[in-house]
């Protein structure tokens, strides 16, 4: 399944492809795949990464990974803050929307992830 999703409001183009797995235990879903960015500006960035995504737009987390399974950044969020883990470095912030700003120098609308996921119109 392959989707791609023009974000209003920004020039990037976010393209992926994933599957879509509940936990047994608290029906939790996880969703995973691999994921591109592109974001036209000056200059234009563009990357990939393997992905792990679970819980909402409201409270999750989100894992980047590298083609060998490596962990680049996880991204947790709640109703209270935000937390970015990458390298060896820890970032908080009020929103997960501030946190993703700063890790794909891009505003990218997490909750609109979700919907992409489960295929609702945005």
């Amino acid at each position: 399944m392959k989707r791609r999703l023009v974000l209003l409001g920004t020039a990037a183009l976010l393209s992926g492809c994933a599957s879509l797995s509940v936990a047994p235990a608290g029906g939790a879903r996880l969703w995973s795949g691999r994921l591109g960015l592109q974001v036209q500006g000056d200059p234009p960035q563009q990357w990939h990464a393997l992905f792990e995504l679970q819980g909402s737009g409201q409270t999750g987390e989100l894992q980047l990974l590298s083609p060998v399974g490596h962990l680049l950044a996880r991204l947790s969020w709640d109703e209270r803050q935000a937390v970015l883990e990458r390298n060896s470095e820890r970032h908080t912030a009020p929103t997960v929307q501030d946190l993703m700003q700063r890790l794909t120098r891009t505003a990218v609308p997490v909750q609109a992830l979700f919907d992409w996921l489960e295929g609702r119109a945005m």
